[in-house]
Order: structure tokens, then sequence, then C-alpha cells
């Protein structure tokens, strides 16, 4: 066969394949590949259509300023091959949407208002609700039912929306008003979809919210099973987090790409202020040591800029040493909200409840922060592997544990040193305790597209172990408390009921006056005594605290007493008058004591929510801890946390520019 003949068969040939390549939309590509977004088998689907919905409700709630009121509903409509057939209601009372944009919201892939912004927030890709829209219609055929009301003086609409996958655009089967709703705000979603309920697992819906609470004890939440049985999730603070604050890009914290696309858009007319204006922290003096670097034309036209000139600019935006981003971008849930949500599930429960909020910091020009909590003793199940709550911008991470950056460092942490079962020193502990930890950052680096557990980044593995860590010292030293209390508790009984008896017994024998008991006392208590009682006033919405010392050794000395109270609270009474009162340290100068006399001291504050405050955490400096019951030492940290000055922004920013 000729050559001619050859190329012309396979140009033939290339014609035809080429005449099958079409584009697909991003919908027809999440349709083929559901797993990715989550939706891996009908009990997870159905999971996923809850979370995705109530994640919505809380973001909207919350950005609107509006305490939640959420209810979900799943009810089963009939068996199905896999699974059954479900309905899912999810309502809440935030802003509402405007009709106009309620099928874009609902029917359309890659539509939202949070991808462009740079701040925490639960959900961010435009994907989540859309969906589930698409799963449901994919498994049932089912549009899904929109309801909406943006306010008492707007009628609510009712929207039955699908998705045209081939053109990723909501079709709109019917949109009418209502002529009444129940609601003067909010907004309500129903879809139809193949899933599975199940219960009695971490991986549930009703563990879903349960662990929701945790994290948002603001809110109240009430689900209604396919039983038909209500379970309640009552708000217990009206406290709410400071929403998040948009910020622009940080230099380190994008990669060459999207400097191109944001030097392409730019309406600054000079490289310099296109710097100036379109990134964080970067000031005139910044700016000028960048374009130093990467040898570039301070007036030039940023969109005239050649490949070349582009990624001179990007390596001496890398180079230069810049501020941290602000960290206001963040909104997380706070040392004592926290507290409140982990009291709201395991308060009857555990003996001990603690949680620790790291400062933020950042990765890769992230700004990122971590919070964790612990919940200790009591009924609790003892033996058994601890139970670990992950989430990541106040979302539970149900599934993935066993690759999660946060399980790792639980595991690595030797808990034996703070008083807790852990065969080996490795591994999580088999103890009665649960685990808490919060990762909230604008760009959180998860493992996968599911979205199931933390990557590892070193930045974030340390603020994790050094946040544990602080969480164990506070765990140990509760348990060497409550040790100690116990045998003074045992050694005060043998005072206060067999040592006056056998006195007043030899006495009468003897008959010699009952002798003085205070040195055998003190030889057998030998400690200083710190007993504290913690009292919430409902009606004051105030803390009485009051801190009974009582000197059980022949030591006679002066001593320093610092009494811990949370960050958030407004001082109201103080007695006896204190030295100082810093930061969140009350400090008194105690006169000597002599051996068996006793001191009251008395604090009251208030701004701190019920349940958050139950044990004082009382320091003392000038007697040695081995003679210390109640009360730690005062240390070095203590110290740093009390009069630690920090440097200011503005300061620091000053030191890097020069």
């Amino acid at each position: 066969m000729r050559e001619g003949n050859i190329l012309a068969i396979e140009e033939t040939i290339a014609e035809k394949l080429a005449k099958d390549l079409r584009e697909i939309s991003v919908t027809e590509f999440f349709e083929k590949n559901k797993h990715l977004l989550g939706f891996n088998n009908p009990t997870k689907a159905l999971i996923m259509a809850v979370k995705e919905a109530v994640d919505n409700s809380l973001d909207a709630c919350e950005e609107a300023g509006i305490l939640p009121n959420i209810y979900v509903e799943v009810a089963e409509l009939k068996k199905a091959e896999r699974g059954g057939v479900y309905r899912v209601i999810v309502r809440d009372n935030g802003p509402g949407i405007p009709p106009d944009y309620v099928p874009q919201v609902f029917g359309k892939f890659l539509y939202g208002s949070k991808f462009h912004k740079i701040k925490q927030s639960r959900g961010q890709q435009g994907i989540g609700i859309s969906a589930v829209v698409l799963y449901a219609q994919a498994t049932t055929g089912s549009p899904t039912i929109v309801i909406t009301r943006t306010s008492p003086n707007e009628p609510a609409y009712r929207f039955e929306i699908m998705i045209d996958v081939k053109r990723n655009e909501p079709i709109i089967l019917s949109k009418k008003e209502l002529k009444s709703w129940p609601l003067d705000h909010g907004t309500e979603v129903r879809f139809t979809l193949i899933g599975d309920y199940v219960e009695n697992r971490k991986q549930s819906i009703l563990s879903y919210l349960e662990q929701i609470s945790v994290v948002a004890p603001y809110a109240s939440i009430v689900f209604k099973n396919p039983r038909g049985d209500i379970f309640r999730f009552e708000r217990k603070t009206q406290k709410m987090p400071p929403p998040p604050k948009e910020i622009k890009p940080h230099p380190h914290g994008i990669d060459i790409g999207y400097l191109i696309r944001m030097l392409a858009n730019t309406r600054t007319k000079s490289l310099k202020g296109f710097l100036i204006s379109e990134f964080t922290r970067v000031g005139e003096k910044t700016a000028e040591e960048i374009l130093r670097i990467a040898r570039l034309d301070p007036n030039i036209n940023p969109k005239s800029l050649e490949k070349e000139q582009i990624e001179k600019l990007y390596n001496a935006m890398q180079r230069v040493k810049i501020l941290a981003p602000p960290t206001d971008c963040l909104s997380p849930i706070g040392e004592e909200l926290f507290k409140i949500g982990i009291k709201r599930l395991y308060g009857e429960k555990a003996e001990f409840i603690e949680t620790v909020s790291r400062r933020p910091t950042v990765y890769g020009g992230n700004p990122f922060l971590v919070e964790v909590g612990i919940a200790y003793g009591g009924s609790l199940p003892k033996n058994s592997q601890a139970e670990i709550y992950r989430y990541a911008n106040k979302i539970p991470l149900l599934y993935g544990q066993s690759g999660c950056l946060i399980t790792k460092v639980i595991s690595s942490i030797d808990w034996r040193t703070y008083g807790l079962n852990q065969p080996g020193g490795v591994g999580i502990p088999q103890d009665a305790v649960i685990f808490f930890a919060h990762i909230a950052s604008t760009n959180v680096p998860y493992v996968s597209e599911s979205k199931d557990a933390i990557a590892e980044i070193p930045e974030i593995e340390n603020e994790l172990r050094l946040a544990f860590q602080e969480l164990g010292r506070l765990l140990r030293l509760h348990i060497q408390r409550k040790r100690k209390l116990a045998k003074i508790a045992e050694k005060k009984k043998i005072i206060s009921e067999i040592l006056p008896a056998i006195a007043e017994k030899v006495s009468r024998i003897v008959n010699k006056p009952v002798p003085d008991l205070d040195p055998v006392i003190a030889r057998v208590m030998n400690n200083y005594l710190f007993e504290d009682h913690v009292k919430y006033h409902k009606r004051k919405k105030t803390y009485e605290v009051i801190v009974s010392v009582t000197n059980y050794t022949r030591i006679r000395r002066r001593f320093d007493m610092y009494l811990r109270v949370p960050k958030e609270a407004e001082i109201v009474h103080v007695e006896p008058e204190p030295v100082e009162i810093v930061n969140n340290y009350i400090h008194w100068n105690v006169p000597r004591m002599e051996t068996n006399e006793s001191r009251t001291f008395y604090v009251s504050f208030k701004g701190v929510e019920e349940g958050v405050y139950e044990e004082a955490e009382i320091f003392v400096e000038g007697i040695e801890p081995e003679y210390l019951v109640g009360a730690e030492a005062f240390s070095e940290e203590e110290y740093t946390d009390m009069y630690g000055a920090e440097v200011s922004e503005e300061e620091e920013e000053e030191v890097i520019e020069k």
C-alpha cells in the first residue's frame, strides 16, 4: 500500500476519534463521580444531604447575626434496592435568599459568594448544596423544593428546581408566591433521594447534629428521625462568635497562577500601586523592597508584565519578610463557647472538662488557629479507646479519622505523663477520656477532595501538639489535685473524729486536762490547704468564688496568692483588697499565717456564661510546692501568661521594614 493511502487512512481514523471529543460540564463530571463529593454510599449520602443544608443554615444565620433555630426531618417514603427513598427537610430562621438568586444557588455548580473571599467559612467552593440537588435528581428523578422569605413584609416563594447537567444551569419547574408561611424570614429545603438511615454510631445524622451542638452551643436544633422520635439540642448561650472579616491575599499565600490572574484583572496603573492595594500587609516600604529585589520599574503597568518579569516578581515576593496576615478573618469557637458546647453533651458524665485556644498563626500565608478540648472521668467508659471529635471550620469530620493529622498528633503524645492509661506510651489512650480538636483557617488543608481528614502541615501539627500538651498539663493538675484532696479528706476525718475522742479519753484516764491538739494536727496534716467554692447566681449572672486557706504546718511565712479567672471575666468585687489585677489574674500578698490559722478570700465577676468556671485555679509563690494542696506553684508559664507583654503589629511591622 502506498504511503499516501496509509496517511489517508490514518487521517480518517483521527477525524473519527476527534468527532467523539466534546466538552463536558462540571456538573456532568460530578454526576459521574459522586464519590468525590462524599456520596460514596446511601448511608453517607443521607448524612451529606443533611450536613450540607445545616452548614448553609448556620453560615447564613451567623453572617446575619441571627441566633440559629434549625429544624431537621428525615422520613422514609419507601424501600429501595439499596437503602430506601427518603425525604429530607431542613428549615432555618436565617435571612432568607432573594428569589432572583435561588435558582443559581441551588441549581448551578461553582456558584457562591465565598470562593473568592479570603475568610473562614464552612463551605467555599459553591458545590455543596447543588451537589445534593444533583444527587437527589440522579437517584430519584425528583426536583428539590426551596421555600424562602427575606422579610415579614415580603411574601415567601416556593421553587421546584432541577439542574441541566449538560449546561450546568438551573431548571425552574415552578415558582410561586405563598400566601402564608410560618417564619418571618428563613429558608427551607426539601430533597427526595436514595439513602440509608442509621443510628447508634459516630457516622450518623444524629451524631453529626450532636457534634454540631458542641461547636454551636448558641444554636437551637430539633431533629425528627424516620421513627418520629424528636431530639432537641437546646440553645445553651446567647453569645455568638464574632463573624470573620474578609482580607486581601497575602503574598506568601498565593501561587504564580493566582498572581497572573490578579495582574490581568487589576485596575491599578502602576506595579507599586498594585502591590500596595491588592495585597494585605504590603506597605510602601515592603513594595519598594519587593520591586528592588525583582529589579522591576515601580511605575510599569502591571498588565504589561512579560512571563519572565512575573516570575521575578513572584520570587521576590516570596523572599521578602512580610508581616503575617491579620487574623480577624478567622472566627474561632472560643474557649468559653467550646467548653459550654462540650458540657452540653458530657456535663453530666465527665468530672473534668477543659478547653484551650491557641493564638492565631499562619502556614504558607494562610491564617489558622487551633482549639482543643477534653472531657475526662466521671461515668465515661473506662479501659476503652478514647473517642476523638474532629472539626474543620466548625464542621464535624465524621470519616477518615485514621488518616487525619489530629489523630496522628494525639497518638504521638505520651499521655501517661498526664495521668492517662496508654499502653506503651503511643497510640490513642485507653481511658475514660474524649478529645476534641478544631482547626479554623481561611484555607483548611485536607488530605483529599472528600474533606474528611486534615493533611500533615508542620505548622498545624506543631500548634496541635502544643495545644494538647497544655490541655494535658491542666488534666494532670486536676488528677493530682483530686488525689491530694482525697488524702487530705482522709486525714481531716482522722483529726476531726478520732484525735479529739482519743485525747478526751486519755485525759479522763490520767485525770488531766485535754491537751492542745494544734501541734499534733500540724504534724498529721503538714500542708497549706486551699479550698475553693464556686457558685453561679442566675439572677445576677455573676460568679462568686470563695477561697479558704488553712495553714496545717508549723511553717509561718508570708506568701503571694494568685487566682486566675476566665479572660472574659469582668471583676465586680474583690476582698481583701489585692495588690494588683493583671489580665485575668488577681494577686494578693498574704501576711504570715500561724499554725491552724485560716483566711478567706472572696471574688465576684460577671461576663462569663454559666457552667464555664467550675473550679478555681489558684497559684502560690513563696511556699514549697510539696506543702501545697488545692493550689499549684506560680511558675514561669503563669508569669508569662500574666505579665508577658506582646509586641504590637505596628511595632513588629516597623522591625520587619527596618
